[in-house]
């Protein structure tokens, strides 16, 4: 796999593990990564209040199994893919409703608040705001589009242990990002 491929698929994951408040910590982050609620066809901006991202962290990682209690790998692995697939499917669904979105306006007139939703979205997804409305729905096409499951499934199991990783458990990141500055969450040690 391409160093492109791989950077790609570390970006969507980190935007899943974002969206779902499962990272405490990643470098090029913003506030607004944390909180994207998308309404597909709809003129209404992709970014909730940091309050609803938020809440919406805070009901998904009130209650984290103690994953490293089980005994029986099978019924480990079985708790640990219950816990984060529900997560993995709801950010998908909003990536695809923000996908299916950029694939009307190909053919449509956009508004100020289209306009705006799709400047928040090219900076969410670092593609350049252009004049050229059909070249930046292209590039934000390739990037806007959902991750298999199973594929995150299986990359967050390898980087959090099943979820008992100092990092999963106390940082709550599943996904092995790192950070090696003071105050932006767990350093490594």
């Amino acid at each position: 796999m391409s160093n492109k491929s791989t950077s790609r698929i570390t970006h969507v994951l980190c935007m899943l593990a974002l969206a779902a408040g499962l990272l405490a910590c990643e470098q090029n982050a913003t506030a607004d990564s944390a909180s994207i609620a998308a309404t597909p066809k709809s003129s209404a901006p992709i970014i909730a209040s940091p309050d609803v991202a938020a809440t919406k962290a805070l009901d998904i990682i009130t209650n984290i199994p103690d994953f490293a209690a089980y005994k029986d790998v099978k019924a480990k692995k079985s708790a640990f893919f219950n816990f984060m697939a529900p997560m993995i499917q709801t950010e998908n669904k909003t990536i695809f409703a923000n996908r299916q979105w950029l694939q009307s306006l190909q053919a449509n007139a956009l508004n100020t608040a289209d306009h705006a939703r799709l400047q928040k979205l090219a900076k969410h997804y670092k593609v350049d705001i252009s004049d050229n409305l059909d070249a930046m729905v292209t590039k934000l096409l390739s990037r806007v589009d959902i991750v298999p499951v199973s594929m995150v499934l299986a990359q967050s199991a390898n980087e959090s242990a099943w979820g008992t990783s100092r990092f999963a458990k106390q940082g709550l990141n599943f996904f092995g990002q790192w950070c090696f500055s003071k105050g932006c969450g767990i350093v490594p040690s």
